[in-house]
């Protein structure tokens, strides 16, 4: 194996970190903070998704149920989102946006928009298609 493809998956891990300091840099710069990207994962999909049970939104975003449910507990302590109690079953608690979590919103779809702006800037639809591509079969790879 050629030692330059080595270097990939450090490489990856600092894409990973650049990317989570632009999104928290964009956060601070539009007023919101106390949020990690984590916390972004959980609002943007009950942002597109609605309410839903704490163990689908652990599915959705590929993290343990224990994971998440930090990660809710703290939105709940900074008001973006609330549990409420499921109206067909009073066991079941549903993760719902409050109407603080959802004026994030449009902010996070800005962000999302700047990240994908910045990222892949100066490229062809081409070398786009090619990253994304690659990065399928690479994630299908370590599945």
């Amino acid at each position: 194996m050629d030692k330059k493809y080595g270097y990939f998956i450090a490489l990856n891990a600092r894409v990973r970190e650049k990317a989570n300091e632009f999104i928290i840099r964009e956060t601070e710069r539009l007023g919101v903070v106390g949020l990690a990207p984590s916390h972004g994962d959980i609002l943007i999909n009950l942002m597109l998704k609605g309410p839903m049970k704490m163990k689908d939104l652990a599915d959705l975003i590929h993290r343990k149920k224990n994971t998440v449910t930090t990660l809710v507990e703290k939105l709940i302590v900074l008001d973006y989102v609330e549990k409420l109690t499921d109206e067909k079953d009073n066991r079941i608690k549903m993760i719902s946006l409050t109407n603080k979590g959802k004026s994030l919103e449009e902010i996070f779809f800005t962000i999302s928009e700047n990240l994908i702006t910045t990222v892949f800037k100066d490229m062809t639809d081409e070398e786009k298609n090619s990253v994304m591509n690659g990065m399928k079969k690479i994630y299908e790879n370590l599945k």
